[in-house]
C-alpha cells in the first residue's frame, strides 16, 4: 500500500498533477498541517512543492479549470490558490466567512462563474467570481438547521442541491435561493429513513445522483428525473455498510463513492452498474476525484495510504459477445 508522511483530507486533480491536503493539527501535534504538489504518477515521488500551513487543515480542494484557480476550504475561511509557472503554490486571495465554524464542501460551477461553499452547520453560501482579480461577491445564502453532508450546483446554473444530516435532500433555486422540494429516501430495514450523503448532477441537467446511508441498511445510490419533479428513476444498493463520500465525474458518466470501512466504489450512472468495488484503507476514504480524462481516480485515507484506479467501462459489451460466441458454438457440440 502506498502512503505519505501525513493523514489525507482533501485532494484534486490539477493538470498533469494531483494537489494533496494533510495533516494532524500542526508541529504541537506532531504532524504538520500541509498542501504538497506531486507529479500524478503511482507511486508518489518527492513533491514538486509543498507548503506548510500552520494550525490551518485544508479541508476541501476543488480545481476550476477553465479559470485555472483551485479552490481551498481553511477552517471558516475560503482561499483561492494559483499554480504559478514555477509550481509554486500562490495565495491569491483568503476571503473570511466569520458566521461560519467550518467550511466542509467547495464546489465551482460548471463554467467556472460561481462558486458554492457549505459550511458544517448547514450554511450554504453562492458567490460569483469576478473575472479579473478572481475575487468573490456574494449572490445569496441558504440555510437549514442540520449538518450539512454534500452539495453540487446543476451545470445550467438553475438549481443547487445540499443534503443534510436530518435525512433530507434539498433543492434550492438559483439566483434566489428559495428552497424548492425536499426528497426523503426509506427501506423496509430502515422506516425512519437513510442519511443522504452527497449528491451530484447529470452534465445535462436530466438526473440528480444521490447516496444514502444508514446503520442497518448499507449503502444505497438512487438516480433522481429532474424533469419529472425528482421522481426516483432507480436505486441500487451498493454495500453492507455507511459511505461517507461522494464525487461524480465531470461528464456525469461515473460517480466514485468511499466507504466508511475503506472500500472505493465506481458505477456507470447511466445503468448504476457497479464497474469497480475493492476494500483499499484500513481507515474512512476521505478525498476523491477524476483525472481529466475520467480514466483514472485518486483517492486518499486518514491512514495515511492513497490509491489510483483506473476507470474501465460497464462490460456490457464484453457479455454480448461471449454470448453471441456461445450461441455459435453450442449447436456445433451438438450436431
Amino acid at each position: 500500500m502506498n502512503s505519505l508522511p501525513f493523514p489525507i483530507w482533501a485532494l484534486c486533480f490539477y493538470k498533469d498533477n494531483i494537489l494533496i491536503s494533510g495533516g494532524g493539527g500542526g508541529k504541537a501535534y506532531g504532524v504538520k498541517n500541509m498542501l504538497a504538489l506531486y507529479k500524478a504518477e503511482i507511486p508518489l515521488k518527492t513533491p514538486i512543492k509543498e507548503e506548510d500551513t500552520g494550525t490551518d487543515l485544508v479541508g476541501s480542494l476543488e480545481w476550476l479549470k477553465k479559470i485555472d484557480i483551485i479552490i481551498a476550504g481553511i477552517r471558516k475561511d475560503i482561499l483561492i490558490i494559483r499554480i504559478s509557472p514555477k509550481s509554486d503554490i500562490e495565495k491569491v486571495h483568503r476571503i473570511q466567512c466569520e458566521e461560519e465554524k467550518s467550511i466542509s464542501y467547495i464546489k465551482g460551477s460548471a463554467d467556472n462563474t460561481m462558486l458554492l461553499e457549505g459550511a458544517d452547520e448547514g450554511s450554504i453560501k453562492l458567490w460569483r467570481i469576478n473575472g479579473g482579480d478572481k475575487s468573490l461577491s456574494r449572490i445569496t445564502e441558504m440555510k437549514h438547521n442540520s449538518s450539512l453532508t454534500g452539495i453540487d450546483i446543476m451545470p445550467n446554473n438553475l438549481m443547487v442541491c445540499a443534503t443534510f444530516k436530518d435525512k433530507t435532500c434539498r433543492i434550492y433555486e438559483i439566483p434566489s435561493g428559495l428552497h424548492m422540494k425536499t426528497l426523503y429516501f426509506s427501506r423496509k430495514c430502515d422506516p425512519q429513513g437513510l442519511m443522504f450523503k452527497g449528491c451530484c448532477f447529470s452534465e445535462k441537467n436530466d438526473y440528480l445522483y444521490t447516496i444514502q446511508t444508514g446503520l442497518k441498511a448499507g449503502s444505497y445510490f438512487t438516480k433522481w428525473d429532474v424533469n419529472k419533479g425528482f421522481h426516483p428513476i432507480n436505486t441500487k444498493q451498493i454495500h453492507s455498510g455507511q459511505s461517507c463520500v461522494l464525487k461524480g465525474s465531470k461528464s456525469g458518466k461515473y460517480a466514485a463513492i468511499g466507504t466508511s470501512d475503506g472500500s472505493l466504489k465506481v458505477i456507470d450512472t447511466q445503468n448504476l452498474s457497479l464497474i469497480y468495488s475493492h476494500l483499499e484503507f484500513s481507515l474512512p476514504v476521505t478525498a476523491l476525484d477524476f483525472s481529466m480524462s475520467e480514466k483514472s481516480i485518486f483517492a486518499g485515507s486518514a491512514d495515511y495510504a492513497y490509491k489510483r484506479i483506473t476507470v474501465k467501462e460497464s462490460s456490457k459489451v464484453c457479455y454480448f459477445v461471449i454470448a453471441l460466441i456461445i450461441a455459435i458454438i453450442i449447436p456445433y457440440l451438438f450436431y
